[in-house]
C-alpha cells in the first residue's frame, strides 16, 4: 500500500512540474527603433544586408555577425533579405555611416543597381566585450536606395549581467525542458549565441 501511494505521489509530482517551451516565456523588448514618417511610401521588395562595421571588427567576425543578422531578419522582415559579402563590396566606402546618419547617394545607388535592391541594412557595432559579462552595443539602419537616407533605425545595448538580458536569453533559447534547466545560460559565455540574441532583438522591432 505504501509503495502504491509513493508511486502515485511521484506521478502527481511529475504531472505538476512546470514545463517551459521555447518562446513561451515573456520576451523583453530590449531594442528600440524609430521609422521615418514616410516609410510607407517606399517600395521595399529586396533589401541587401552588409557586413557590420565598427569597433575594430575583424573581417571574419563581421561576416559571422552579418550571417546572424541575415538569419534573424530573413525570418521576420516583410521583404526579401539579400546577403552581400565583403568581397562583393570591396570598392565601396560607407564613410562612417553611424555618425553621419546619411549615406553617400552614389554609393547606395551603385550597390542597389548592381544587385537590384530597394534598400540596404547597414549595421554598426559601437562596443562589445567577448568575455563575461558579455556586452554588445549595436545599431542598424535601413537605407532607402532612392535617397540614401535611413528610413528606419534600431539600436540595442546588451549586458550579460543584467536581469532583463538573462530573462530574454532564457526566453529565446528555452529548450522545452523543465524550468530548472539552465542550458540557455551558455549564451552568457558564448559571444556567438549572445550576438544572435541581439540580432533577434533588432529584427523584432522592424
Amino acid at each position: 500500500m505504501r509503495f502504491a501511494l509513493a508511486i502515485a505521489a511521484l506521478a502527481l509530482s511529475s504531472a505538476c512540474q512546470t514545463i517551459v517551451h521555447p518562446r513561451d516565456l515573456p520576451m523583453p523588448e530590449l531594442a528600440r527603433a524609430k521609422s521615418a514618417s514616410d516609410i510607407g511610401t517606399y517600395r521595399l521588395h529586396r533589401v541587401g544586408i552588409l557586413p557590420p562595421v565598427g569597433d575594430n571588427l575583424p573581417p571574419a567576425e563581421a561576416q559571422d555577425l552579418q550571417e546572424l543578422l541575415f538569419g534573424e531578419f530573413s525570418a521576420t522582415a516583410p521583404f526579401e533579405v539579400v546577403l552581400l559579402r565583403a568581397e562583393d563590396l570591396a570598392e565601396i566606402d560607407l564613410s562612417d555611416p553611424y555618425r553621419r546618419g546619411v549615406y553617400k547617394a552614389e554609393t547606395i545607388v551603385g550597390i542597389s543597381r548592381r544587385y537590384k535592391l530597394d534598400g540596404m541594412l547597414v549595421g554598426t557595432v559601437l562596443s562589445r566585450q567577448d568575455y563575461p559579462p558579455l556586452r554588445l552595443d549595436m545599431h542598424i539602419d535601413l537605407v532607402a536606395a532612392e535617397t540614401g537616407m535611413a528610413i528606419w533605425t534600431a539600436a540595442v545595448g546588451l549586458r550579460g549581467d543584467r536581469p532583463e538580458v538573462r530573462q530574454g536569453l532564457e526566453a529565446y533559447y528555452g529548450n522545452g525542458l523543465a524550468n530548472t534547466d539552465d542550458s540557455w545560460a551558455t549564451a552568457l559565455l558564448s559571444p556567438t549565441q549572445f550576438s544572435r540574441f541581439a540580432a533577434n532583438q533588432l529584427a523584432r522591432t522592424l
